[in-house]
């Protein structure tokens, strides 16, 4: 039977299929999503990564340049530390205790021997002033008063001239010293000699005018008459130095009298408190002050006036007995041989240790050479030792290595604690600048 082919076949024509050249029929293109709505942008579609277990993952550019900045931060802080680094040594030094119960020592004026116990005098002058109203009249004598200075070409040696030794000037007007005056002796300067010479006040021999005298006016020397006849007349000699002022007789205005007692006294214990005050203040260093070892004397100045108010002075003048810590402490050694040592040492007395003066046949022990001198209550002997040499031996040493060097000072420090800063560091600083010594304190 033959094969139908498709174009026997008959089909009706209301149900027929179009014809369609599929070939011919053009491929017609989608439009693309941002074709469509211009607002959306395209999307990109990135390429696939697959990462592997053993690719190194890369690191951080933040995370690396925190990490830099720390170890700085670190680095600059111990930088600095070290910079800044100190070290306080508290040091503990060797210390004897000694007691005395009233033990009578022999002590000279600036005796150089170790058999007797060494003191100085140390002497201050302080003024003081006050103006008051003059009130009252009153038949009145005064003597004119003022200042000389006296020249000794006589002797090397110091000349004593005691108080109302009479001054001639030369037209023969008498004055009269005030106090008792010492006159340096001479010295010689190339072969020159150059005479010793001293201030002191003087007053008038009598009342009034005429005794009056002014620098300008005075026409040679004041001589001394008592030395009339012998060789220290001429060698001894006085100019002025202050006008000679004040001499006055007749009705002047003078302050009453209870006003001029209560200045006076009001002067006097100002003054004391004054003097005694920079009495402590000026001691010289290593020197010991013992209680009540001070003498105080007041003398009137002179009185300047105008008329109607008058101005009053006080002078004190403090002599106090001193003695240096160290010459105490060595000659305490020697005398109760409770220890000895040839390293310095000083006395620290204690608070209610008292010194008392046994020859009270004087009231002026500060005038003499040689005293007996009791001590009653404690007292310590410290050693000493110098502090600088020691910085030097810490300096850079570590903290293992201090022990060896208080081996050193075992006669003189008995401990020794470091105390670092900052905490971590253990070696000491070379420069001495950053070591502080601290002494420990009971």
């Amino acid at each position: 039977m033959a094969k139908k082919l498709l174009n026997d076949i008959l089909v009706n024509d209301s149900k027929s299929v179009r014809r369609i050249n599929i070939e011919k029929v053009p491929r017609k293109r989608l439009p693309a999503l941002s074709e469509i709505s211009p607002e959306i942008p395209p999307i990109k579609r990135e390429p696939k990564v697959f990462k592997l277990k053993n690719v190194r993952r890369e690191i951080n550019p933040q995370f690396f340049i925190w990490v830099v900045a720390i170890i700085s931060l670190v680095a600059l802080f111990f930088g600095i530390s070290l910079v800044f680094s100190k070290v306080t040594i508290e040091v503990t030094a060797k210390k004897t205790p000694v007691q005395f119960d009233n033990t009578v020592y022999n002590a000279h004026l600036n005796s150089s021997s170790t058999n007797y116990l060494s003191y100085e005098v140390m002497t201050l002058k302080k003024d003081e002033f006050a103006t008051i109203e003059s009130t009252e009249e009153k038949q009145v004598n005064q003597k004119a008063t003022g200042k000389v200075m006296l020249y000794n070409e006589y002797s090397s040696s110091a000349q004593r001239l005691i108080t109302n030794t009479r001054l001639a000037s030369a037209d023969g007007r008498i004055y009269r010293l005030v106090s008792t005056t010492i006159v340096p002796g001479y010295k010689k300067v190339s072969g020159k000699i150059v005479p010793g010479s001293i201030e002191t006040n003087v007053i008038a021999d009598q009342a009034g005018d005429k005794y009056n005298l002014k620098i300008s006016d005075l026409a040679g020397d004041f001589k001394i008459p008592s030395f009339k006849g012998s060789p220290r007349y001429n060698s001894f000699y006085g100019r002025i130095s202050k006008d000679i002022t004040g001499g006055f007789i007749g009705t002047q205005k003078v302050i009453a009298d209870d006003v001029l007692s209560k200045t006076i006294d009001q002067l006097k214990k100002d003054l004391q408190a004054e003097i005694i005050k920079e009495m402590y203040a000026v001691r010289p260093d290593s020197y010991i002050i013992f209680n009540d070892l001070y003498y105080i004397n007041f003398e009137r100045l002179p009185d300047g006036s105008d008329g109607s108010s008058a101005k009053i002075g006080m002078r004190a003048t403090l002599n106090g007995l001193i003695f240096n810590s160290q010459k105490i402490a060595e000659y305490v050694l020697l005398q109760t041989k409770i220890a000895s040592s040839t390293n310095q040492v000083e006395f620290i007395p204690d608070d209610n240790l008292v010194l008392q003066v046994k020859n009270t046949n004087t009231n002026k022990p500060y005038a003499e050479n040689s005293l007996q001198i009791s001590f009653t209550g404690k007292g310590e002997i410290k050693w000493l030792y110098n502090e600088k040499q020691l910085k030097i031996d810490l300096a850079g040493k570590s903290a293992s290595a201090i022990p060896k060097v208080l081996n050193k000072y075992s006669a003189q420090i008995s401990d020794i604690k470091v105390y670092f800063r900052p905490i971590w560091q253990r070696y000491i600083p070379e420069d001495t600048a950053k070591i502080f010594i601290k002494e420990k304190t009971d």
